[in-house]
């Protein structure tokens, strides 16, 4: 009985809260002088099964490229297992995270290794071995602790030792959803959208010939395009409802609707009947630069380029409305067109970078109205622009209102830069390698939050490249602690004395919950099948019921105290779901590492 959610996720930056944030600091040199501990080769970070800490990949110069454990700070910082005895270097080739630890593989010359660390060296277990190529860690967990993987290009079903093997004659592919337990997975490359109960006869092909899957409307949307045509099912769902469009679409859930970008047509769609129609356009689609879009976290409203045939390619603005659909301003006079480049949601509002002649391009923010649609800064004076690093590394927070992000400008090079979405709250945070050159460098760069902390990697210019942290206080943090895959998701910030909104989605409709914000178990109670309970519930600040509807969906929110001991306060949210197919009857959702404040 696991949950998804059909919220849309923010994209690669972080986000964190609007409290202040410290300069960056180096968390220590692992390899003394300037040499990198941060190589190029084996590069990840990823969330520990304790609340606060990270798995890095660092060299230290002595045991070469191997597993490190850090919260951020020097002495939480270390060394945790030595795969490759000496000097020589482990290859990691890829990660997944799960709430008991991560699950990693490994490139060992003649074969793959499918390895498991529990957060200690003793631990950290060889699950797998094979000689094909293809071998990908696990991509969903079911209750009983099995998991599938990919092997060989084709998907598997192992136990966690990885002597129960099983193939489920599904081609390898990415997980979409899980609903009501089961999951949802594209398999990419042959377009099938399958659905899988983790044995061979209970793995179906649902659709060949998707070109795009997603959760939506408590479902699973699926577009098949073929020429012009475009054709839209949601599956999971009673009814499955179903469309067709003269026209190739970009699809995107928005609430309770599906949005849907053709050449020329602005669509909603509720499932019910046919598509309707917001807005005509001349074009939405640019042939040099395709169609740039950015959304508001928390999935109340979209920012696009399109042009009216009056205007030229403009930022505008839809929220799935015909009233909220918007051109947000003219900022390349008349016909002519402004280019609009890498866009980040930031609580209500989209930053983005447009060009403009006597600024270049750089960042603006929109809050969906053209009084609320601004310059940022002019972060490279004049006509020469600033450029963000725009990559897949940065993860760990969603939903909050600032982001980090490197951007590279001629005084100060590749940078770290805050901003809550205003031109007051755009700042260069430091410049740890002083002038022009650049202290974070695209090839051993990552980023991710432990705890309230930030880390990723720089290079000073006299350490070589090494971890670095800002502390972000009031942060939040995915904890990876639940039964289930994330259950419920927040709306914006958690402010004390306000209603903090809350959303589900794909939940069972003969299910009911509890949404509860309470202080931190003093240890995790574990329930099996990497199962836990991270918040102790007699220490509720408040509560929440959770009914989902007739699809599944269920929209609330936690009422928080206005007491102002509680601000700064290390808090986790969790949700509780009955009944369950789990042994105890009951089932936790994923958790989140939350502090109150603002």
């Amino acid at each position: 009985m696991n949950r998804v959610s059909f919220g849309v996720a923010a994209g690669v930056v972080l986000l964190c809260s609007t409290s202040p944030a410290q300069a960056p600091r180096r968390v220590l040199d692992a390899r003394p002088g300037p040499a990198d501990s941060v190589q190029s080769a084996g590069l990840f970070v990823a969330p520990a099964p304790r609340a606060g800490e990270l798995f890095l990949v660092l060299d230290d110069g002595v045991h070469g490229a191997e597993l490190w454990l850090s919260d951020g700070s020097a002495t939480g910082t270390r060394l945790l297992i030595d795969l490759s005895p000496g000097p020589a270097s482990t290859s990691f080739w890829s990660w997944s995270a799960a709430a008991d630890g991560l699950w990693f593989v490994v490139d060992a010359q003649a074969q793959r290794e499918l390895w498991h660390c529990d957060g200690t060296a003793a631990g950290t277990r060889l699950v797998f071995a094979t000689a094909a190529q293809s071998l990908s860690p696990p991509s969903h967990f079911f209750a009983d602790g099995s998991f599938l993987f990919g092997h060989g290009g084709q998907t598997w079903r192992s136990d966690r030792n990885g002597t129960q093997l099983a193939s489920l004659g599904m081609p390898e592919g990415y997980l979409v959803a899980v609903l009501r337990g089961l999951p949802w997975i594209h398999d990419g490359m042959a377009r099938g959208l399958w659905r899988s109960d983790g044995s061979a006869g209970g793995t179906v092909q649902v659709a060949p010939n998707v070109d795009l899957a997603m959760p939506a409307l408590g479902g699973v949307l699926a577009v098949q395009t073929s020429g012009t045509q475009s054709t839209l099912q949601v599956f999971g769902v009673t009814p499955s409802p179903q469309t067709t469009l003269n026209e190739p679409v970009f699809a995107f859930a928005m609430g309770n609707a599906i949005g849907l970008l053709g050449t020329t047509t602005l669509w909603r769609w509720d499932g019910a009947g046919p598509p309707q129609a917001l807005r005509s356009f001349a074009s939405l689609l640019d042939p040099t630069t395709g169609t740039t879009i950015g959304f508001r976290p928390d999935g109340r409203g979209l920012l696009f380029r399109a042009d009216d045939g009056i205007h030229g390619f403009e930022p505008w603005w839809t929220d799935l409305s015909a009233n909220g659909t918007r051109l947000l301003g003219d900022f390349s006079a008349g016909v002519a067109s402004s280019t609009l480049g890498a866009t980040y949601g930031i609580g209500s509002r989209v930053v983005f970078w447009m060009t403009q002649p006597a600024t270049g391009s750089e960042p603006w923010s929109s809050d969906g109205t053209p009084a609320g649609t601004q310059l940022l800064g002019d972060l490279e004076p004049g006509p020469g622009s600033s450029t963000p690093d725009d990559f897949s590394g940065i993860g760990g927070l969603a939903g909050e209102r600032r982001m980090l992000l490197p951007i590279t400008t001629s005084a100060v090079g590749n940078e770290l830069w805050i901003s809550d979405g205003t031109s007051a709250g755009t700042r260069l945070l430091g410049d740890l390698r002083p002038g022009p050159a650049s202290s974070i460098q695209p090839w051993t760069f990552w980023g991710w939050t432990a705890g309230t902390r930030f880390l990723y990697a720089a290079d000073d210019g006299v350490h070589g490249a090494e971890p670095h942290a800002v502390d972000l206080e009031g942060a939040r943090a995915h904890l990876l602690g639940g039964c289930s895959d994330p259950a419920v998701y927040s709306v914006g910030d958690p402010v004390l004395g306000a209603a903090w909104p809350l959303r589900a989605g794909g939940l069972d409709v003969a299910a009911f919950g509890f949404a509860l914000l309470a202080l931190p178990a003093s240890s995790p109670l574990a329930l099996g099948s990497g199962c836990f309970i991270q918040l102790d519930p007699a220490s509720a600040v408040t509560i929440a019921g959770i009914f989902p509807d007739a699809g599944g969906r269920w929209t609330g929110s936690l009422t928080l105290p206005s007491t102002p001991s509680l601000r700064g306060a290390a808090l986790v949210t969790q949700a509780i779901f009955v009944p369950s197919t789990h042994p105890l009857g009951f089932e936790m959702g994923t958790a989140w590492w939350v502090t109150l404040g603002f």
